[in-house]
């Protein structure tokens, strides 16, 4: 599949683009030392932003004191910043152990395994960690390196993926995955 064809708004009038340069405050230059679009512009801005949040919440598991203080410190400091979304996702967990399968279009570097272990450590005293990680987890994205990066960030966890060269391709596949038996399903397209 070529580049232009996982990412992209649909319509061509439109173009997703990820600059990098510097500003001198004193001269008023810019200098743009690269430039990316599509694709590679979506890759590089979106692993950085997920694994950023992801590496922040396992730090999270080295602090002294698990408390909701602590844990909403790192929340803040999050793409995703409102204690709100985390905990409806953590208990969207619970709500389906028996089921052991979560299937998540758009699944993002699966970083919300690492929040819901943060939130289970807080909330549930480490109970159902073990369980979080027995999870079978279906990802359903339109970035090949967000699911690289998803299974190599969590190789001790059950995954299967896809990729899909649109969003609407992206849906089509999680509704197809959910006829095949998954119990859960959340939405997270950015």
């Amino acid at each position: 599949m070529s580049e232009s064809s996982y990412y992209g708004c649909e319509n061509p009038e439109a173009v997703s683009y990820l600059e990098f340069g510097s500003v001198n405050l004193v001269k008023g230059e810019k200098k743009i030392w690269n430039y990316w679009q599509d694709q590679t512009a979506y890759d590089l801005y979106m692993f950085a932003r997920y694994a950023r949040d992801l590496f922040a919440f396992r730090k999270f598991f080295g602090e002294e004191e698990k408390t909701v203080e602590t844990l909403n410190k790192y929340v803040l400091d999050s793409a995703h910043n409102k204690l709100m979304d985390y905990l409806l996702k953590y208990a969207g967990m619970l709500a389906i152990q028996a089921a052991g399968v979560v299937c998540e279009s758009g699944s993002s570097l699966y970083g919300w395994i690492d929040e819901a272990l943060a939130c289970d450590y807080v909330y549930g005293e480490g109970k159902s960690c073990k369980k979080i990680k027995e999870f079978h987890y279906i990802g359903s994205d339109i970035s090949e390196l967000m699911n690289e990066g998803a299974a190599a960030l969590h190789s001790d966890v059950k995954m299967d993926f896809s990729t899909q060269g649109t969003i609407s391709g992206v849906i089509k596949e999680v509704k197809k995955i959910l006829r095949g038996g998954a119990k859960n399903c959340r939405f997270s397209m950015a």
